[in-house]
């Protein structure tokens, strides 16, 4: 049974969640017009930031909104889902999250390459398109050390964190105080569709699984330091497959 306190705070998420959106769609749109302002193939490194940042930021600072107004009533801690002061541990608490988040990553991996590669080869007898990720497109331009910094910063820090505030925050509280039981796997689908490509949408159900483990385990502090440890690992795995030509 679903907390009275969860179903209460349901409200917040969800009127958190609808500003959140209404700022992807309005930094979507931004980014779609500076992109427009720059002739193809300038600035690979401008061109990627236009199109991760300005959604990035405009639905955290949207999710954000949201939650200002209620921060006098329950608390920033109770609102980010932190630990409370007796419960924080310091720095030992960011270590165990990290030696957690290295032991989920080093059982997960192995799956998600067998997962993303059945799916990738069911698209492909299926017909289904597999566009490539964005990163992938603007890394066969040789796009120079500023793009790899920024996708760095990008990819390793600003996603996960707006990504674990939007989804396994925003999302999955929002939709805790309706579907109690289905907000899990709702949250995680969800996660896995936004993200446009079909090839890595079971193994990305798989990674909002765990992440969502971690935060209903050690709140959203651990599922971001997961994510970061995640996208960290993958991006050094794709450096390393690109730089041997593969």
């Amino acid at each position: 049974m679903v907390l009275a306190e969860e179903r209460e705070l349901a409200g917040v998420y969800q009127l958190a969640l609808f500003l959140a959106l209404s700022g992807l769609l309005f930094g979507q749109a931004a980014g779609r017009m500076l992109s427009a302002l720059l002739a193809e193939g300038q600035w690979p490194a401008v061109r990627f930031g236009i199109g991760l940042l300005p959604f990035q930021v405009a639905a955290f600072v949207g999710a954000m909104a949201g939650l200002y107004p209620f921060w006098r009533r329950y608390g920033w801690r109770q609102l980010l889902a932190l630990p409370r002061d007796a419960d924080d541990g310091g720095d030992g608490g960011v270590a165990r999250g990290v030696a957690s988040g290295v032991r989920a990553l080093l059982l997960l991996y192995p799956v998600l390459l067998a997962v993303n590669a059945a799916s990738s080869w069911a698209c492909h007898r299926l017909g289904i398109p597999t566009p490539p990720q964005s990163l992938q497109v603007y890394a066969e331009q040789s796009p120079g050390m500023a793009f790899w910094l920024l996708a760095a910063v990008s990819v390793v820090i600003l996603a996960p964190v707006t990504e674990e505030i939007l989804f396994r925050l925003v999302v999955y509280r929002a939709l805790i105080g309706v579907w109690p039981r289905q907000a899990v796997i709702v949250t995680s689908a969800v996660f896995a569709a936004v993200h446009v490509t079909p090839q890595y949408v079971p193994g990305l159900f798989l990674v909002g699984m765990v992440l969502q483990k971690a935060f209903c385990q050690g709140g959203l502090r651990h599922a971001i330091i997961l994510h970061c440890l995640y996208n960290l690992v993958s991006l050094l795995i794709y450096l390393s497959v690109h730089a041997l030509g593969w």
